[in-house]
């Protein structure tokens, strides 16, 4: 987890990172995807919607191939949409080199009870 931890936003705390992936995976709606050294937590919304999170240790460039692998399997497992919040700006630079059916806009995700504004991408699968 500590590995993980150094890949997410450095204004993130440890406390905040650990709580969030524990919530994930406390959630009896949510699965777990290992693709390399990247996990991605998709969380069901409704049927054939999932929200994704992804936690990792590789680096950014590997990222879009992760991504992809990801939205594939998820589509493998049902999935019709996934949504992922991007919140990192190495994150949203990867959103172009997807080349994915997906949309990007502004949106709200509550973390740790408080809601906070940030790009919100839609993949249609």
């Amino acid at each position: 987890m500590e590995a993980s931890r150094r890949e997410v936003p450095p204004d993130m705390s440890k406390e905040r990172f650990l709580a969030g992936f524990a919530k994930f995976l406390k959630d009896s709606n949510s699965k777990l995807l290992q693709i390399g050294n990247t996990v991605f937590v998709l969380k069901t919304l409704s049927p054939g919607q999932a929200e994704i999170d992804l936690y990792t240790v590789e680096p950014i460039n590997v990222m879009p191939a992760r991504f992809k692998a990801g939205a594939k399997a998820a589509k493998q497992m049902g999935y019709k949409r996934i949504v992922a919040f991007m919140d990192s700006d190495a994150l949203m630079q990867m959103v172009p080199k997807l080349g994915l059916n997906l949309k990007v806009s502004q949106g709200t995700k509550v973390i740790q009870g408080q809601p906070v504004q940030m790009p919100r991408v839609d993949v249609t699968l």
